[in-house]
């Protein structure tokens, strides 16, 4: 595919598909001689608009996942805006903006996390969206804390019962204060799943409880053993592609 980036940059076009999952990324600045100076570049490669017109079997298609890794790297603050665009346009299944973008803020730091407060807070955004942010909020003040206790304030409070979420919300929501292990917020969860306001497909009260020590261990059987934060979100995945397919089903 042609482009227009200049070395070192066009050698992360042709990169190809990197690592998916929990796995160490490359050294970008180490390997391709990254600096401050290559930011710009970066962001205009995270935003090119060509890569969704690249051929699937093209490497060129995971250009801007290698271009966020590179900025999370540098911890790029000047990328926030950029990474955020991508956040909000992303489809509800891209599964490397759910799985990657949390730690590419969490990467570059407090100066991320006002900024994800807004998008969490703004109630005119998408559920996939909001929900993103809340685990990318957590992922950062997770990693400061100085910013811990703001972050379990604002996700407590979404969590109120005066204000009004859907129960998959509430659930995004619970998972976010888990990864915080938000234990001075256990009065506000036990009512929200008392009241039947979290959908229990993304976490079951037994979960809370053995993430918050609440049960010595967890008090679930073999056959239901207590998921991980990995795998609580791909459950949470799932779930969304689930919905996804009834929607379009029922648009039918």
């Amino acid at each position: 595919m042609k482009h227009d980036y200049l070395s070192p940059l066009d050698r992360l076009v042709a990169l190809g598909e990197p690592a998916f999952g929990h796995t160490e990324w490359m050294d970008y600045p180490t390997r391709f001689g990254l600096t401050p100076e290559h930011v710009p570049e970066l962001i205009r490669m995270l935003l090119d608009p060509r890569w969704a017109q690249a051929h699937e079997t093209s490497p060129a298609v995971y250009s801007a996942i290698h271009a966020w890794r590179a900025l999370a790297q540098l911890r790029a603050q000047a990328a926030v805006p950029a990474l955020l665009w991508v956040l909000r346009e992303a489809a509800e299944d891209d599964d490397w903006v759910t799985e990657d973008l949390s730690t590419v803020f969490q990467h570059i730091g407090a100066p991320s996390y006002a900024p994800l407060v807004a998008l969490f807070m703004d109630r005119s955004q998408p559920e996939r969206v909001r929900g993103r942010a809340a685990s990318a909020l957590a992922d950062v003040a997770a990693a400061a804390p100085e910013l811990r206790p703001d972050a379990v304030r604002v996700l407590t409070r979404a969590l109120d019962a005066y204000t009004p979420e859907s129960p998959s919300m509430h659930g995004y929501i619970v998972t976010a204060l888990l990864d915080l292990r938000a234990v001075e917020s256990l009065p506000f969860l036990r009512r929200a799943y008392e009241e039947d306001r979290v959908d229990e497909g993304y976490v079951q009260w037994r979960d809370v409880e053995a993430e918050l020590g609440l049960v010595e261990g967890p008090a679930v059987s073999v056959q239901e053993p207590l998921l991980s934060r990995h795998e609580r979100r791909e459950r949470e995945r799932a779930l969304q592609k689930l919905a996804k397919k009834l929607r379009k089903r029922d648009r039918r």
